[in-house]
């Protein structure tokens, strides 16, 4: 008879804890899109910006700039539950599309929810020998950019 107990109470156990581990609610992450508003300190304007998270650690960031699009590479990391660091480099142009340097980003975005995310960034813009010539911040609010499932399931 305690044999029998004991393998219920065991068969129990192994259907319980599967099911407790599906109902956990998703780690929060930053991989996937992010529409971005961007206020510098110091210049005029909010810059909008469209952000990729991308699994494992890479992330992509553009911007429009004048007639033409700025590109990013970067990465992020986790620091805490719903922190994470972040870093990017994009090249800067004048109007007519030469390049005049590079512009560094370093910064802590904080998830509000598994849909809003705000931050902080320090923004060193270089000149094309590497120099910096101007540091400042910049506060950071976005958006989680939702796909259909019919994109998504097209993969």
């Amino acid at each position: 008879m305690k044999i029998t107990k004991r393998v219920i109470a065991l068969a129990v156990m192994c259907a319980w804890i599967p099911g407790t581990l599906l109902a956990q609610p998703p780690h929060k992450s930053l991989e996937g899109a992010w529409d971005l508003r961007i206020k510098v300190e110091h210049m005029p304007g909010t810059i909008s910006a469209f952000s990729i998270c991308k699994t494992g650690g890479g992330l992509a960031y553009v911007q429009a700039a004048g007639n033409h699009l700025v590109y990013g590479d970067g990465t992020w990391l986790r620091s805490r539950q719903s922190e994470f660091r972040l870093t990017f480099v994009t090249e800067t142009n004048d109007k007519s599309g030469v390049r005049t340097g590079s512009q560094q980003v370093r910064g802590t975005a904080i998830l509000r929810s598994d849909d809003v995310v705000t931050g902080n960034a320090v923004v060193q813009f270089l000149n094309q020998q590497g120099k910096v010539i101007y540091t400042g911040t910049a506060k950071v609010e976005g958006n989680r950019v939702h796909t259909s499932s019919r994109l998504t399931a097209m993969r």
